[in-house]
């Protein structure tokens, strides 16, 4: 999977606390975040040792890349500079359901981290993706889809993929269950290219979901000029060259120029004046910094 990806979202890898190291060796190409969901205390081993979560990236996105500390073994998410903007993205291992009220509460904990994570962010777009332990009829099911409709999600494989799918099969093949997804905003979910489940995948239980985006990667350090601040050359900011911009660029920038201005709340009182300078009487700049100011 390393070879045709790049990013892996993986739950269940067992690894204890001081193993997280091996993330990093998993394939050169690769490095690796994650949580374990043991804990280690006076050499005594706590917690559920067949959970944890984690992310794998590639190494040239490397700066485009920042660890997002969640402290929960069941919540591994980075944000990715993507050349559309920044993206959140989240990979779960939700609570199973025992038939207990502590799981319920587990599970709808889980999902208020998420959204709360989400709310604090500074991303445009979010990809939530993982093994959510649910399916349409299971008790969880109601919490789940909540937590699809709170971020304005789509199940972007469900809208792909057959009815029939499945990417999970007990060992005996007598069972299966759709459980794992990917959950994508509306941006996002516009850039899917394609939809996978690798069946023929020997990994263990579940089978892998892969989601190809087209048009989305690292910013285009080519369309970019660096620029020092003050002349220290310790703060440097990279702007846009737009003279070696071609037309793809400036689609990109529309759309995310689109996007933003759409969140700008115009009070009403503006929208009745006929003409800006009555409200400050200079000129339209004089306006656009007072907002900024504000």
């Amino acid at each position: 999977m390393c070879e045709c990806s790049d990013f892996l979202f993986l739950q269940e890898h067992w690894l204890l606390p001081d193993e997280l190291d091996v993330l990093n060796n998993i394939h050169s190409d690769f490095y690796g975040v994650g949580y374990s969901a043991v804990e280690l205390d006076n050499d005594i081993i706590l917690g559920r040792p067949f959970g944890g979560t984690c992310i794998l990236y590639r190494k040239c996105l490397a700066q485009c890349v920042s660890t997002l500390v969640t402290h929960d073994p069941r919540i591994t998410a980075v944000t990715f500079d993507s050349n559309r903007g920044l993206v959140l993205m989240i990979c779960v291992y939700m609570p199973t359901d025992y038939g207990s009220y502590d799981s319920y509460e587990q599970y709808a904990d889980t999902c208020a981290k998420v959204v709360a994570m989400y709310e604090d962010s500074d991303a445009v777009d979010v990809v939530l993706c993982g093994d959510f332990n649910c399916q349409p009829g299971s008790r969880f099911y109601s919490l789940y889809t909540q937590l699809i409709s709170d971020l304005h999600l789509i199940e972007s494989d469900v809208k792909r993929l057959p009815s029939v799918s499945f990417t999970y099969c007990n060992d005996s093949g007598t069972a299966t269950s759709w459980i794992d997804h990917f959950l994508c905003c509306n941006r996002i979910d516009n850039l899917i290219e394609k939809v996978d489940i690798h069946l023929s995948f020997v990994t263990s239980d579940h089978k892998p979901l892969q989601l190809t985006l087209r048009n989305i990667g690292a910013p285009d350090t080519a369309t970019q000029t660096p620029v020092n601040l003050n002349g220290n050359d310790n703060a440097v900011l990279f702007m846009t060259d737009w003279s070696n911009c071609v037309d793809a660029d400036f689609n990109r920038y529309n759309d995310a120029l689109d996007t933003e201005l759409r969140r700008i709340n115009i009070p009403k009182e503006l929208l009745a004046l006929q003409n800006v300078q009555e409200l400050h009487g200079a000129s339209p700049v004089g306006y656009i910094q007072c907002l900024l100011d504000d």
